[in-house]
């Protein structure tokens, strides 16, 4: 078992007992937040889905990070397809 893997007294649940779907690694990850009016971003929400806020405030989150050794289980990761930047916006 991956080294990793083995430090488990930071989850709040335990590791999965089927087998793993795929492994990737995440470099350089900044989580930057900033609040944004409910009805601004309620313009840019489709209805159906609700507005997560805190404290009746909306957020925006951008994550951006580096993602390697993106593979499926039991497959070696792919040269030119394993490692690529990512970009999340949540609202």
């Amino acid at each position: 078992m991956d080294t990793l893997l083995r430090m488990t007294e930071h989850r709040p649940w335990p590791l999965l007992s089927g087998p793993w779907v795929m492994k990737q690694i995440w470099h350089d990850l900044v989580f930057a937040h900033w609040p944004v009016s409910n009805d601004i971003l309620r313009g840019l929400v489709p209805p159906v889905l609700m507005l997560d806020t805190l404290g009746g405030q909306a957020w925006m989150a951008v994550t951006p990070f580096r993602i390697s050794g993106m593979r499926a289980a039991g497959l070696p990761a792919l040269p030119g397809l394993s490692r690529f930047p990512e970009l999340n916006l949540r609202a």
